[in-house]
């Protein structure tokens, strides 16, 4: 059985096709546990007329805490051998699923592709791939920013339980990609393959995140991905995230909290032993003593925002 956690809020205008795209599913042996987040519309009302209807799907009700809290509620009631994700205002192609069974074997998690969408406007997407490894897979997803999707990936249960993995509530960024960096800590083997099945509404990023502060969060990926990256190589994904450490340091200065910003400088600068290779403001950290950055920020960042 292949388990699919669907997070529902606010979704009355969009849930129906996203149920409906699931029974149409070619794979059949699967299970839908969905999480309505205190939808204060008629979602829950919606996705309980879809349980009376097909006992595949389990519905379950809560306050709302976030996309985060409702993804635990499920992976905490999963019954599958394997996992994946589809979110409420999205659907997908009848062999989504069958993509995925027939090619997990013995790898531990499938990566296929999608369609972006928003309004008419589709356009696919997949990588095409043969790496198998996990620190040359995140890379590659890195590169093209998708290493964070859930929906394009099945997992394998074990791993999540074994693990004890859980999503992080305190973040509303990037948690999804959080949450996978820490499965790949115990990633064998991946296999790319080539399907567009999940239809993806692209959501207007710059208001969603806008002014989002997520220096803990960059802190936390560095973590989990130098267990599975070797640290001395190149890396596009530990450069993501040290570059994510270096805008939220500067959000820190932007925002004219300076004592705040100093910490997370020092806290910066400590990195430069390690990763000072994959981020080239941590190489000039390397070079110059951190402590002159600190009246050079304040001056760039007072500098910036009088011109904006």
């Amino acid at each position: 059985m292949i388990s699919i956690i669907v997070p529902v809020y606010k979704a009355e205008g969009t849930i129906r096709k996203c149920l409906d795209s699931l029974i149409s599913q070619t794979y059949t042996d699967w299970e839908a546990i969905v999480v309505d987040d205190g939808s204060p519309d008629a979602s829950g009302i919606i996705c309980d007329t879809y349980a009376s209807i097909d006992s595949r799907f389990k519905i379950f009700h809560k306050s709302n805490g976030g996309a985060n809290s409702a993804r635990n509620v499920a992976l905490n009631n999963i019954r599958g051998e394997y996992v994946t994700f589809c979110d409420s205002d999205d659907y997908v192609e009848s062999n989504w699923l069958k993509d995925f069974i027939d090619n997990i074997a013995d790898n531990d998690v499938v990566i296929g592709g999608l369609n972006y969408f928003r309004g008419e406007d589709i356009g696919p997407f997949y990588i095409n791939s043969n790496a198998t490894d996990a620190q040359t897979s995140a890379d590659i997803m890195s590169g093209s920013q998708s290493f964070g999707y859930l929906p394009c990936k099945c997992f394998r249960t074990s791993i999540i339980r074994d693990n004890n993995l859980y999503f992080n509530e305190s973040y509303r960024f990037l948690e999804d990609e959080e949450f996978i960096c820490r499965y790949w800590m115990y990633v064998k083997r991946v296999k790319f393959i080539h399907s567009t099945q999940y239809n993806y509404n692209v959501p207007d990023f710059n208001c969603k995140y806008a002014n989002i502060d997520n220096f803990n969060l960059y802190i936390d990926l560095l973590e989990s991905a130098s267990k599975f990256i070797d640290i001395n190589s190149h890396s596009v994904t530990l450069q993501k995230y040290t570059m994510g450490c270096f805008r939220a340091m500067l959000l820190s200065y932007q925002r004219k909290e300076y004592k705040n910003g100093w910490e997370r400088l020092k806290q910066f600068a400590s990195f430069s032993a390690q990763y000072h290779k994959h981020n080239k403001y941590l190489q000039v950290i390397t070079d110059w003593n951190y402590v002159i950055w600190h009246p050079l920020l304040i001056f760039y960042t007072l500098w910036r925002n009088k011109r904006q």
